[in-house]
């Protein structure tokens, strides 16, 4: 039954006791519905809560729209426990099993609570940005790997490689999972090895110094990714163009 469906029942002089099987709760009586298939986009009502609390009558045919109006405000559908828990249908599903009195919102409130004071929920958000920033690095080494092959620096490359396997070794220890499939970071990596050529081609000049994006502040090797390093500032761009 959707809101509107009981509003009109209501105003029609059916008691709510007569549309609800209301059950116990904790030390209470409650609607809860037993079923619940999804909570996104269900606008049935699945639960009421505790309605001595909340001074529901729910024996009686209630006289005026303000007393219907009322009781429609602890008439929660499903919908709306998925946009109490932030759009969040799992959320949605844990607030809904924990109601047995009060109403989602304080439910939701206390649980976000709980998981802000557990240590183990905070460890699981250290590991998260853990996982993101091995991915971002082991991005920018697969990067470099493309970029000294593109160059002929076999050697190098195969450097990288090892310590990217070192790393990768690390997070199997570490029960984090590799996030992409090796053959496709390689992949990647040629393609941003194109894009830096590309790039490198376009704005090349004698003297690139002062407006290189790469290694700039390596004064002892800097990387040039048309001609290698190491390599004075003076060689930048190479002088064919200068």
């Amino acid at each position: 039954m959707t809101k509107d469906e009981l509003r009109k029942a209501l105003e029609e002089g059916k008691q709510l006791d007569e549309l609800f099987d209301f059950t116990d709760g904790q030390e209470c009586q409650i609607f809860k519905a037993k079923c619940v298939a999804n909570f996104a986009g269900n606008h049935d009502i699945v639960y009421i809560p505790d309605t001595d609390l909340n001074e529901i009558d729910t024996d009686r045919v209630l006289a005026s729209m303000p007393e219907i109006e009322c009781v429609l405000m602890f008439c929660f559908t499903g919908h709306d426990f998925f946009e109490i828990c932030g759009c969040n249908e799992k959320m949605a599903r844990r607030v809904f099993d924990a109601c047995d009195w009060q109403c989602p919102d304080t439910e939701y409130d206390e649980q976000q609570r709980e998981e802000e004071e557990d240590p183990e929920t905070q460890e699981t958000a250290e590991i998260s940005e853990g996982e993101a920033l091995i991915a971002s690095l082991r991005r920018h080494l697969f990067s470099a790997v493309g970029g000294y092959e593109m160059l002929g620096y076999h050697h190098e490359a195969k450097t990288l490689r090892t310590v990217i396997e070192a790393m990768d070794g690390f997070v199997e220890h570490g029960k984090l999972t590799p996030p992409n499939d090796p053959a496709k970071e390689n992949e990647s990596a040629l393609g941003a090895a194109a894009e830096i050529k590309a790039y490198c081609l376009k704005h090349r000049k004698t003297g690139c110094r002062s407006t290189c994006i790469f290694d700039k502040e390596n004064k002892h090797s800097p990387l040039c990714p048309l001609y290698g390093s190491p390599m004075g500032w003076e060689g930048f761009g190479g002088k064919e163009n200068g």
